[in-house]
């Protein structure tokens, strides 16, 4: 996911619409950004922003291990 697609994500999900006012764009963008340095920060959670993950996923599979 860009920056892009998580703020469209985070302006509908609250109800805005598609280029809200500038204030509220930046907050939010500034949320997102310090969730995001919040995960990063967590042990072995670096590697989302280094590495390359491939997840693996099954057709019609209900549980993953």
């Amino acid at each position: 996911m860009t920056l892009g697609t998580i703020l469209a994500d985070v302006y509908r999900r609250c109800g805005f619409a598609t280029s809200p006012a500038t204030d509220v764009a930046t907050r939010i963008t500034a949320f997102v950004n310090e969730t995001q340095q919040e995960i990063f920060s967590e042990p072995g959670m670096d590697r989302l922003l280094n590495d390359q993950i491939i997840v693996p996923s099954v057709v019609a599979q209900a549980e993953y291990g």
